[in-house]
C-alpha cells in the first residue's frame, strides 16, 4: 500500500508542476482544492500518460542528439570614392547556421555519428557586387532564399582515425587559413579578404575580376574522407568527391612552454573544375598547393600568422573567355589578445594580403582600346585591414568591427600592342555580432 500510495504521490506532483507549465501561473484556491473528486487522481495520471506521449524523444535513445548553431549579422559600409553606402548583411565569414550532431557508442573505442548542417542566410554577403562605376552601386542579394547545405555525412571512428562519407570538408579545407586570430570573423586575420564583398568590376571595359582575393582554399563537397589518429601533434588527411577531385592534407598543433604552434599544408587536383569566373563552364585539371603556420605567445597573448597557395589551371575554354590561370596568393597578419574586462577575450589584428594573377583569356570589349586577343596580361590584388573581436563569455558571442582598403589592378595588351590598365579601389567597414548557441 505504501508503495502504491508513494506512486500515486509522484505522480500527482508531476502532474501539478506539468498543469502549471501549461496553465501559466493559475493555481488552485483552497475551495476548488476543496472541491474535486475521488476520481482525481485517476484523471491526474491520464493527463500524465498523455504528456508523456506527447514529449519530443531521441528517434534512437542510444544515441546522444545535439543541437546547436549561430547567427551573425553585421552592418556593411563601403566608400568607392564616386559612391557609398551601407547593407545588413548575413556576414559569409562564418554564416548563419543550424547544426545537428548525434554520436553513439558501438563498443569501446569505437563511436559512429552524423552531421547535419545548414546555412541560412537571408542577405548573404558573398553575393555582394563590389564598386561599378556604371551602376555606382553595391549591390547584394537579399531575396531571403539563400538556404544551402552546408554538411550532411555519417562517420565512424575509432583507433585506426576517422572515416567519413557524405557532403562536408575536404581534407585540404582550411589549409592557407590557420589563424589564432579571434578577428577573422569580422574579416581580418586569416588570409581570406573578400568573401563579403564577391565583385571588383572595373571600369572602362567592365572587366569583372569575381573573388580576385580569394586564397582558392577547398571548400565542402560530396566525399569520402578519412583522417588519422594524431602522433606527436601531426595528423593527416586524404579525400576524393564528386567529380573527380583529390587532396591531401597534414596538420600539426602542439605548445611548447607558452608557445602555441599551428600549421598545415595541402595539395588539391579538380579534374573537372568549374572555374569562379568562366560562368559554369568547365576547365581540365585544376591543381592548388601551398599552406599556412600559426604562433601565439600565450603569457602575452602576441600571435603571428600567414600563408602562401599556388593555384594553377589547364584551361581548354574558347578564346574570349576571362579566365585566370595561374595565381599566387601571400598574406601574413599579426595581433594582441588581452582581456580588458570580464566580458571575455579581446583581440585587435592587422593584416596585409595580395594575389599575382597572370595568363588569363579575355577579349577586348568592342569600342576598347583594341580588339583581338590578349597576349600578355597580369592583375594584382592588394588589401591591408585592421580588425577589432570581443569575446562575451556569458552569451557565446563575439562582437566585432574591422576596416579593409582594397586595391585591384590589371594591365592587359593585345596582339596589336594595345594596352589598357585598370585599376580600383574602394574602403570596406564592418561591424556585427556572432551569436552561438
Amino acid at each position: 500500500m505504501r508503495t502504491d500510495l508513494t506512486r500515486t504521490t509522484s505522480r500527482l506532483a508531476i502532474a501539478a508542476a506539468s498543469a502549471g507549465l501549461l496553465f501559466g501561473t493559475s493555481t488552485l484556491t483552497p475551495a476548488q482544492a476543496a472541491d474535486l473528486g475521488g476520481d482525481c487522481c485517476a484523471d491526474l495520471e491520464e493527463r500524465v500518460a498523455e504528456l508523456e506521449a506527447t514529449a519530443v524523444r531521441h528517434g534512437n535513445r542510444k544515441v546522444k542528439l545535439t543541437l546547436s548553431g549561430q547567427v551573425n549579422t553585421a552592418l556593411l559600409y563601403f566608400d568607392a570614392g564616386f559612391d557609398n553606402d551601407i547593407y545588413v548583411i548575413d556576414n559569409d565569414e562564418s554564416s548563419t547556421r543550424i547544426r545537428l550532431d548525434a554520436v553513439g557508442t558501438i563498443r569501446p573505442g569505437l563511436t559512429a555519428g552524423l552531421i547535419i548542417e545548414f546555412d541560412i542566410e537571408v542577405a548573404s554577403g558573398s553575393d555582394i557586387l563590389g564598386p561599378d562605376r556604371d551602376e555606382g552601386v553595391l549591390r547584394p542579394d537579399d531575396d531571403g532564399e539563400d538556404i544551402q547545405l552546408r554538411r550532411a555525412n555519417w562517420f565512424v571512428q575509432g583507433e585506426f582515425g576517422k572515416i567519413s562519407i557524405g557532403q562536408g570538408s575536404m581534407a585540404s579545407d582550411g589549409a592557407f587559413e590557420v589563424s589564432f586570430a579571434n578577428t577573422w570573423v569580422g574579416s581580418v586575420g586569416y588570409g581570406l579578404s573578400v568573401t563579403n564583398v564577391g565583385n571588383f568590376i572595373l571600369p572602362n571595359i567592365g572587366v569583372s575580376l569575381f573573388n580576385i582575393g580569394t586564397d582558392y582554399d577547398a571548400s565542402r563537397r560530396n566525399r569520402v574522407r578519412y583522417d588519422s589518429p594524431t602522433f606527436g601533434g601531426f595528423t593527416m588527411s586524404a579525400s576524393w568527391g564528386e567529380d573527380d577531385e583529390y587532396d591531401v592534407a597534414l596538420r600539426f598543433a602542439r605548445e611548447f612552454n607558452g608557445l602555441k604552434v599551428a600549421a598545415a599544408a595541402s595539395y588539391r587536383v579538380d579534374e573537372d573544375d568549374e572555374n569562379l569566373f568562366s560562368a559554369g563552364d568547365d576547365i581540365d585539371d585544376s591543381t592548388s598547393w601551398g599552406g599556412s603556420i600559426a604562433f601565439m605567445h600565450t603569457p602575452s597573448g602576441f600571435h603571428l600568422q600567414g600563408g602562401y597557395n599556388n593555384y594553377s589551371v589547364d584551361t581548354n575554354l574558347p578564346a574570349g573567355t576571362f579566365e585566370f590561370r595561374n595565381t599566387e596568393h601571400y598574406w601574413i597578419a599579426a595581433g594582441l589578445q588581452f582581456r580588458a574586462s570580464s566580458l571575455g577575450v579581446s583581440d585587435i589584428t592587422v593584416e596585409y594580403i595580395q594575389n599575382d594573377h597572370e595568363d588569363f583569356q579575355f577579349t577586348f570589349a568592342p569600342g576598347g582600346p583594341g580588339t583581338g586577343p590578349i597576349v600578355d596580361d597580369e592583375a594584382m590584388y592588394e588589401s591591408v585591414g585592421i580588425g577589432f573581436a570581443q569575446q562575451i563569455d556569458a552569451i557565446g558571442g563575439t562582437l566585432y568591427a574591422s576596416y579593409v582598403h582594397h586595391m585591384a589592378e590589371a594591365t592587359l595588351t593585345n596582339g596589336a600592342g594595345a594596352t589598357v590598365v585598370l585599376e580600383d579601389d574602394f574602403d570596406q567597414i564592418t561591424f556585427g555580432m556572432r551569436l552561438r548557441y
